[in-house]
């Protein structure tokens, strides 16, 4: 490739420096190298590129043998340019601007796998490099609902140490949505969130805000969030056994379990210390925490999957005619408590025997029409079909013949890798560019069978996960809830408040509530309504006695993908020493995602973008006039040299 004209000029300069510098060669050489770099000079004045280009490659050439220096020279001058590039890096890479490649779908549908982002590192502070800390920090720029990238180190996360460069240690960095900042008490209901800042005001923006009006939010990632021991295990031929462990949600301990060789034994935490479970007090008004439902809005979530007559009968005590025909049924597991229904010991996903919270569990009959808003809303994973079976796209690369076993069945499918985003199906290529499938494809069929398997497995994308005794660890991360009267899942209303199927469903559920014994208590899965007042304000007594505060100096980060993300649901708030910036621009791949993303709180002309982009202004002008001098300084050498 030609050289450009301003290429050229470098040379120029360059070799004349050189030159200047050269003591060993004799006076014929210089007169020479002086003759030639004129030349070259007239050649760029008079704007002719071509012969430009062919004195300056010449001139390279001959320079590296006139000009060659010690073989330790060399190596200490690359050496001192990599350390200088290497610090130039890694301060532009912490304190400005970074590339980013997203490898999960934790954040889907505003981010997906393999997305490439420009990381913008200022804006809420200045960084300091490869360490979570800030040379300043502005809180008032973290604005809520805002992306933000933050560093897992000093957070419960395993494997959450990688090196920089391959060279220094540091932690990993993860990307989710800001909706929660110190101070502020919130509360999760109908798959929103419902907040007051530390002075009582309602924050409207948790649940209006249009940039995650289409996203759910959970409160919890399993009905056990993080099971942290209290007693060293022990082993065991089946597994590990964890005699009593404390769970924690959203990083704060809310009971404990511990197993005495005859029963567990269980309570919960509240403002009076460690208290039995007053598992009754789920199905009635109260005014404080009482049981573990209470917490967050846990008792207007349930883990769900869907299960046919056959299942149904095989995995529940009910049957069609006891719950309602239906095509399919949606099994229900909801407000679960540390006393009745008395926990069990039994095995974790991890493969850890410990005690484990016992949900209670209800069912609802579905027809066709609903089911066909299931699927009009389907979501899964990104996921990979060989030979009519399917497997996790992180599954790619691995032999299939280990994993047969745990694969998914699905038919009719030709191979590829897909994936299913709000009811949309997308055939996904080379380095995650997507197209859109058409609506004869396979993938769009609405047989209860296909739908059974994208709602159940199309997640985890593993057979493990498919029904089986509902006191096993692995449900699928699916949820049911309310919303403003209506059954919600997937994002949307899956039965409304006048459907017969519904109406009948919660008839059962206060039938069996009411014929319950307070030794042996059962809680309806009904719509307890959001944290508001008749007038629709906030009700700021139910969020100081039910909702959950977040920590001075600390933020809540949650994942917009509620099924795959690990978030503040697993590890708890972000110290905001963790906050290093925000993603900005979507660069790849080409589609519907490319582009700025939603920023509502980003402010351009803050403190640390003047400073940086002031100091970035500096440094360009700077080295503009230094080369500019030191082009005028090769003249002047040229002109008085005779």
């Amino acid at each position: 490739m030609i050289y450009s004209l301003h290429k050229c000029r470098h040379i120029l300069v360059r070799l004349v420096i050189k030159l200047e510098k050269q003591k060993r060669l004799s006076s014929d050489a210089v007169n020479r190298w002086y003759g030639d770099l004129r030349q070259l000079e007239q050649a760029i004045g008079s704007g002719n590129r071509k012969e430009a280009d062919r004195l300056a490659r010449a001139l390279e050439t001959q320079g590296r043998t006139d000009f060659a220096q010690p073989t330790w020279r060399r190596w200490l001058g690359t050496a001192g340019a990599l350390i200088v590039a290497l610090v130039l890096a890694i301060v532009i890479r912490t304190m400005w601007f970074e590339l980013y490649s997203i490898p999960t779908g934790s954040m889907r549908p505003t981010l997906e796998e393999q997305n490439r982002l420009i990381v913008s590192k200022i804006s809420y502070g200045l960084n300091v490099p490869l360490v979570p800390a800030h040379f300043y920090f502005d809180p008032d720029l973290a604005q809520r609902t805002d992306l933000i990238v933050f560093s897992t180190a000093n957070l419960p996360i395993a494997n959450s140490e990688t090196l920089y460069f391959y060279l220094f240690p540091t932690h990993k960095q993860y990307v989710k949505r800001l909706l929660g900042k110190p101070g502020d008490t919130v509360y999760f209901y109908g798959g929103r969130l419902y907040g007051m800042d530390r002075d009582g005001h309602d924050l409207l923006m948790l649940r209006n805000s249009p940039d995650i009006a289409p996203i759910e939010y959970v409160p919890m990632i399993s009905w056990d969030g993080r099971a942290v021991p209290t007693v060293a295990p022990t082993s065991t031929p089946q597994g590990p056994l964890m005699r009593g462990c404390r769970l924690d949600q959203l990083g704060q301990p809310v009971a404990r379990l511990n197993w005495n060789g005859r029963e567990v034994v269980g309570e919960i935490e509240t403002s009076a210390g460690w208290v039995r479970d007053n598992s009754a007090a789920a199905g009635t008004p109260h005014k404080e925490v009482q049981t573990y439902s209470d917490f967050w809005g846990l008792r207007n979530y349930a883990m769900a999957r869907l299960l046919t007559a056959d299942e149904l009968r095989k995995w529940t005590p009910w049957t069609p005619a006891e719950v309602g025909e239906g095509l399919l049924y949606l099994e229900l597991f909801h407000t679960p408590s540390t006393s009745y229904p008395a926990p069990e010991i039994g095995m974790d996903r991890m493969g850890t025997i410990r005690p484990r919270l016992t949900p209670r569990t209800t069912v609802v009959p579905l027809d066709q029409p609903a089911l066909d808003r299931l699927m009009d809303r389907m979501q899964t994973s990104r996921f990979v079909v060989r030979s009519g079976r399917a497997l996790p796209w992180a599954y790619e690369g691995v032999d299939w013949d280990l994993y047969k076993n745990i694969s998914v069945t699905l038919e009719g499918v030709p191979d590829g890798t897909y994936e299913l985003i709000r009811g949309t199906a997308y055939r996904i290529w080379w380095s995650g560019v997507r197209t859109r499938l058409d609506l004869d494809h396979p993938l769009y069929s609405h047989t209860p069978e296909r739908i059974a398997t994208l709602y159940n497995l199309g997640i985890e994308w593993l057979s493990l996960y498919a029904p089986r005794d509902a006191n096993g660890p692995l449900l699928p991360s699916r949820f049911a809830y309310f919303r403003d009267g209506e059954l919600w899942s997937l994002a949307g209303p899956l039965l409304g408040q006048d459907d017969p199927l519904l109406e009948s469903f919660l008839q059962r559920e206060m039938a069996r509530q009411t014929a319950s014994s307070p030794t042996r208590p059962y809680v309806a899965f009904r719509d307890w309504g959001p944290p508001l007042r008749a007038d629709g304000s906030i009700d700021p007594e139910q969020l100081r006695a039910f909702g959950f505060r977040v920590p001075e100096g600390h933020y809540l980060a949650l994942g917009d993908n509620h099924a795959v993300s690990l978030d503040s649901r697993d590890f708890g708030t972000v110290p905001q020493a963790n906050l290093n910036g925000s993603p900005l621009f979507v660069f790849w791949p080409p589609g519907v995602q490319w582009g700025t993303l939603p920023q509502p709180g980003l402010i351009w002309w803050s403190l640390p973008h003047l400073l940086v982009w002031g100091l970035a202004l500096i440094i360009y002008v700077g080295w503009i006039m230094l080369m500019g001098r030191r082009y005028r300084y090769a003249l002047l050498k040229l002109k008085n040299h005779i």
